[in-house]
């Protein structure tokens, strides 16, 4: 069985939107609901090439072109840029471009901060296990910058 733990980091404030309503109501009286039984097994269907592997549910779902094959350990760097060049996917999520780091393993060490900064909000996957033994911080600082994904007018 394949764990799934999708991370959204965002650096300064977030307001949720209310979730739309589930269900299609009440049935009438007498009515019953019923769906039709599946006429194909699961390993009997296609899958075109050019699907999308996603992770994690609702407002926190992302969508890689594949599943992360490598194990990624997070740097202890001053800094980490999303709008750099170090983000292993770009996605767009509600209109907004996001910086996604993803690995079978992610890893932070001990003692360390890693640090985002820049334009972008940082979403980190692991495809199977995530140990963040180290401080995340996406934090807004005066004096040393907004965090990743701040709205500068806000923070």
């Amino acid at each position: 069985m394949r764990l799934l733990y999708p991370v959204m980091l965002v650096g300064c404030g977030f307001s949720g939107t209310p979730a739309p309503a589930t269900g299609d109501g009440a049935l009438p009286d007498g009515e019953s609901a019923i769906d039709a039984m599946v006429d194909a097994k699961v390993s009997d269907a296609t899958i075109p090439p050019d699907a999308l592997v996603c992770f994690g549910t609702g407002f926190g779902a992302v969508c890689l072109p594949a599943a992360p094959s490598t194990p990624l350990a997070l740097p202890a760097t001053a800094a980490f840029d999303t709008g750099g060049g170090g983000c292993t996917h770009v996605v767009t999520l509600g209109g907004t471009a996001m910086c996604v780091l993803a690995g079978t393993t992610v890893t932070l060490a001990a003692a360390t901060t890693f640090r985002a900064i820049g334009p972008r909000p940082l979403i980190i996957v692991a495809s199977q296990t995530m140990a963040i033994n180290g401080s995340l911080s996406v934090s807004s600082l005066r004096g040393a910058g907004t965090g990743a994904g701040a709205a500068t007018v806000v923070c």
